[in-house]
């Protein structure tokens, strides 16, 4: 059978013009939000029979510093990307199929928490504070 791909460029499996199958319960699937999974570089046809996956942004992150930084989550990547300079690109996604954007990373709630704590603990009411 055939393995998994990953971050791909169509041209590598197919000439110009030609049609690329992606099977049923196949991945094709990026590990970088900055990569695609799929790079359209010639004029061609996609069935789609299985997933075609961006890769998920990061998480928020907190630093516990006495400032109370954090982040928010990140970007996230592509499924797909067709080259600037290509036309006469079809994509066929078929029933069944995915295709899908990596999603944002979510944000760090502990610095709210640890804020909302510390802000108590002045007014020493900490003992109403806990929920």
């Amino acid at each position: 059978g055939q393995s998994n791909l990953q971050e791909i460029t169509v041209s590598d499996y197919i000439s110009s013009g030609g049609i690329f199958v992606i099977p049923s319960n196949f991945w094709i699937w990026s590990d970088s939000t900055s990569t695609p999974a799929l790079i359209i570089d010639i004029p061609c046809t996609i069935k789609n029979n299985g997933y075609i996956i961006g890769k998920g942004g990061t998480g928020g992150a907190y630093s516990p510093s006495g400032s109370f930084s954090f982040t928010a989550g990140g970007a996230g990547g592509d499924a797909i990307k067709i080259n600037s300079s290509v036309s006469n690109v079809t994509i066929i996604n078929n029933s069944g199929a995915f295709i899908a954007g990596g999603g944002g990373g979510g944000g760090s709630s502990v610095a709210i928490q640890t804020l909302l704590i510390r802000v108590c603990w002045r007014w020493r009411c900490w003992w109403r504070c806990w929920w």
